[in-house]
Parts: C-alpha cells; structure tokens; sequence
C-alpha cells in the first residue's frame, strides 16, 4: 500500500513552524545588525564585531530571506567592508583580515540562488524569490560600493583568501549586473592588472581559477576590456596555463581557458596582437595535443576509466579550438588569418584523419579545412614535399577513396576537395593525379573526370566508392 501524504493538518503545522522560524531569524538578524552597526575602537568590540558577523554569516547561509528582508541589514555588511577595506595600497590591518572575509562571504550567501529542483509550483517560487533576492543584493553591493570599485581594489590586496572571497563575490555581482561592473573597470585599468596577476602569478590553484572565472565573464562583449587584457598577456597566459592542464580530459579550467581565447579572437585589435605573437602555432599545437593525446601516468594503471573519460570529454576541448581558429578566418582580417594559421601548420592536422577517431572531431577538423582552403599558401601545403614523404594531398585522397572511410567524412571531404582543386590551378597539375587512379582502376568515369579540368567539381561528388 502506497504511503498516505502529509494531511492538511500537517501542512498547515509546517506552515506555522516555518513561519515562526523565518520570524526568529528576522529578529536574530536584526540584533546582528545592530552589533556590527557600532564603531569598533576596542579590542573587545573588535571580537565582538567578529563573533557577530560570524553569526550572522550563519544566519545568511541558513535563512537568506530573513537577513535581506531586515530593514538596513544588506547596506550594513556593505559599510563593514567598507570600512575594513584597506584605502590606496596598503594592505589590510591583521586585525581586520577576518571580519572582512566574514563580511563578504555574508553577501555571498545572501546572492547565493536555490538549488531546489523546480518540481512542484512551491519549489518554482522559492527559486523565483531567490532570483529577485539576489538581484536586489547586487543592486545594493554596486550602489554601495562605487559600482564594485571598492571590492575591485581587494583584489590587490596580499591577503589570498580575501583575494579569493572578493572574487567569488565579484562574479555573483557581474552575472546580475555587467554594465556598472565594467564601467568601474574600465574607470580604474589597474583593477584589470590586479585580476592578470591574480591569473598569472597566484600560487593557490582555486584562486587563479576564481580570477579565470571573473575574466570569463568580463571579456565575453565587451570590446575595451578584452583589448586591455590582451595587451597585458592574456592570450600567453592562457596557453601557458593550457600546457599544465591535460586538454583530452576537458576539464573545466581548460574550457574556460578556451572560451576566454573565443571570447579575445573576435576583436580585430586582439586578432593582430594573436598573429604577431605567434598565438596562430600555439592554437595549431594546442590542437594538435588534443587529437594526440595520450593517458598520463596515473591514467595508465585504469585504462579504461581513461578511455571513458576520452569519449566524454575529449573533444569538448577541439570544438572549442576549432571555433576559435573559426572566429579568427572571419571579417576583415580574414586573409592575414588564414595564412597565419597555415603557416604555424594548420593544414597538417588534417593527416590525422587517416587516424581512429570518432566521427564528429574529423568533421570539426574538415571546418579548419574549409575554412582555410581559400587561401593560396594553401594549395601549396597540400601539394608541398616538405618533411614529408609524399604531399598532404595525397593522404587526404586516400582517406576519400579508402574502403574504410565513414560516408559522412567521404562526402564532407569530398566536397572541400573539390573546391580546393577547382579554386587553385596549381592542384590542377598532372603529378597528383598518379595517387588518385591507381585507388579506382576500374572506374574510367573517375579517370575521365580527372583527365578532364572541367570535371574537378564532378570528380568530387562522383560515387567512385
């Protein structure tokens, strides 16, 4: 027999309990409030303000509701970390250090969103509740706190763990409000070298990836800020980072890393910093480790936890490269792009189609392809002997004829071939053509089509297979 549900009896009992509950910690709240309100010149206020903002972080963390409802509570925490903050370039008195963490995790709290599965309409409005809370903290923390200026400069501070609470707090501030953010960034280009150095120096690996997750969100639009953070390194500092992390697990901090690489390569400013820097070698090597990577050592002994973990993740991190070489081939520096990433080898990763490989990175390695095949250095790579023993277009015409070859990369090659040949006369010559019959002795359609110039869009579609 099914379990009967709660009875409207023990619904309206609950009701009444939580109620008296949220009402408990209204007040709790507001006597919190009250005690870290008053000026603290003693050491004994000092522990007072302490255990209080102690408390009332566990308040916020239990009942988020009842402290932000508390008239004036949301702007008391805000004038505590005000006036814990250090002004200038100093750095925080000691005995400051852990009130201002405890104030600011407070507001983090207080912007956390539910978690709550939406199942049942009750659990929907909670969540909508949390949503329209945590919007009205942010109002407050930017209003407050010279649209972020003020927890900005933390970020200059030597104190890591306030390094990385004002962090955190930062990026719950910008996913709500992005535009008073920025401009209090762009208003102090410092605060900018703050986060870079956070990303590039930080010996604590949790830190230095809060900081990878504030740039993430400040460099997705807007156009000033990813200049500035290019020009300081971001884009080295990114492939530094990448060559620690192990790109055929796509781990969270290498798609961020990529994401921010997608999110610089769209500005024509940062697209000619990449190509004087040589960022086109490090996209092809960066590409080139993902398709060629290997378990590490400790991977070794569980293969095939390795080998599950390959066919998950793997190729997150290609289609994130690939769109970023994507994003390089478009608008009006297009031309220079292209033969940047030819040049840094672009064109050679497409011999790793002849390798075992799923299905769908071979066609994101066909978009590279695609992409590049307009541009003229193109046709000479393919055909080019150059530390090979025979040109790439002769394994990209065995992989095309090959028995084995899956339809959908047969068709999809096929097409960019024939474009490729019809666009460049130089791949229009007689030498490569002695790779390609011997594939097809018994097809003289094939052979026709290839004796014939006008026939190179045809040979491409022709069911030679």
């Amino acid at each position: 027999m099914a379990e009967a549900g709660p009875s409207f009896l023990d619904a309206i009992g609950q009701s009444i309990l939580d109620s008296a509950s949220s009402i408990d910690a209204h007040i709790d709240a507001g006597a919190l409030i009250d005690r870290i309100s008053g000026d603290a010149t003693s050491s004994s206020a000092h522990r007072a303000r302490q255990f209080a903002l102690s408390e009332l972080k566990a308040l916020a963390k239990r009942a988020p509701g009842a402290v932000v409802a508390t008239e004036g509570a949301v702007v008391a925490i805000l004038r505590v970390v005000e006036k814990l903050s250090p002004k200038g370039d100093e750095e925080i008195e000691d005995e400051n250090v852990e009130s201002l963490q405890e104030a600011l995790e407070c507001l983090g709290y207080l912007m956390d969103d539910s978690t709550t599965k939406a199942v049942g309409k009750g659990e929907v409005k909670e969540m909508q509740q949390d949503g329209t809370r945590a919007q009205l903290v942010a109002e407050l923390a930017v209003k407050h706190s010279e649209n972020g200026k003020q927890l900005l400069r933390l970020l200059s501070v030597g104190e890591t763990s306030t390094q990385y609470d004002a962090l955190v707090l930062l990026q719950k501030i910008y996913r709500r409000l992005p535009e008073p953010v920025n401009s209090a960034i762009l208003a102090d280009p410092r605060s900018l070298g703050h986060m870079m150095n956070v990303l590039q120096s930080s010996p604590i690996e949790y830190i230095r990836n809060e900081s990878l997750g504030l740039l993430l969100l400040i460099t997705a639009s807007n156009a000033d800020i990813q200049t500035i953070v290019t020009v300081q390194g971001f884009i080295e500092t990114i492939f530094s980072i990448l060559e620690d992390e192990d790109l055929t697990a796509g781990g969270k901090v290498a798609r961020d890393l990529l994401q921010c690489l997608i999110n610089v390569v769209g500005n024509p400013t940062c697209q000619k910093y990449l190509r004087e820097t040589n960022g086109a070698a490090s996209i092809v090597s960066a590409i080139s480790s993902v398709i060629t990577g290997k378990p590490s050592d400790e991977d070794e002994d569980d293969f095939e936890e390795y080998e599950k973990r390959e066919g998950e993740h793997r190729w997150s991190c290609l289609s994130l490269l690939v769109d970023a070489s994507l994003a390089l081939v478009e608008g009006d520096q297009a031309e220079a792009n292209r033969l940047a990433l030819v040049k840094a080898g672009a064109l050679e990763l497409l011999q790793h189609l002849a390798e075992p490989m799923a299905e769908a990175p071979q066609l994101r390695l066909l978009r590279v392809f695609e992409a590049l095949e307009p541009c003229p250095q193109a046709a000479e790579r393919l055909q080019s002997f150059a530390r090979r023993r025979a040109p790439l277009l002769f394994d990209l015409v065995a992989v095309l004829l090959g028995p084995v070859t899956p339809l959908t990369l047969r068709n999809a090659l096929g097409r960019v071939l024939c474009r490729c040949i019809a666009r460049h006369s130089s791949l229009q010559s007689g030498a490569w053509k002695l790779q390609v019959v011997p594939h097809c002795p018994d097809s003289p359609l094939c052979c026709s089509a290839l004796r014939d110039k006008q026939c190179f869009t045809a040979w491409g579609i022709f069911q030679v297979w």
